[in-house]
């Protein structure tokens, strides 16, 4: 499954407020095969970027980035909203966790970024999230390249 395809179709479904923010997509290369369940890949798009809209400001920037090498595929959700604390940084992924630094924290089960991380876990692959400098937040994934054999 091409990568490429997932994204644009997740990027239809997320949040209609994401027009009220100013929004890039960069993607490094056009064929970006993953050995993935495409519905379940496309549901941890539309969470980060859910996400990404949720907690920053009406305005703000937030990227989806993609890029490659030769083993890997790496998709990243920056904003450059507030951001998180090193303490909600480090609990992002647990089930049931709710950052208490956002007033809307009490909306969320928390459910959502532990889901991801099963998600990208049971696809080989592996999903974090760091602060973005000087403000805002970073959440994204690897996943294994397929290897497309050539015949010779």
């Amino acid at each position: 499954n091409n990568l490429d395809d997932v994204i644009r179709a997740a990027i239809k479904h997320v949040d209609p407020h994401l027009n009220e923010h100013v929004f890039n997509l960069t993607i490094s290369e056009a064929d970006l095969f993953i050995n993935m369940d495409p519905a379940l890949i496309m549901q941890v798009i539309i969470n980060l970027l859910n996400n990404a809209v949720k907690y920053t400001h009406q305005g703000s920037t937030i990227d989806l980035r993609v890029t490659a090498s030769d083993k890997t595929v790496c998709l990243e959700v920056a904003d450059n909203g507030p951001g998180i604390s090193d303490k909600a940084l480090a609990k992002l992924f647990d089930l049931f966790y709710t950052s208490t630094d956002s007033p809307d924290a009490a909306r969320g089960l928390g459910i959502g970024l532990a889901l991801c991380k099963m998600i990208i876990t049971i696809h080989k692959g592996e999903i974090y999230a760091k602060h973005q400098i000087p403000s805002g937040t970073i959440i994204g994934f690897t996943l294994p390249r397929m290897e497309i054999k050539v015949n010779e």
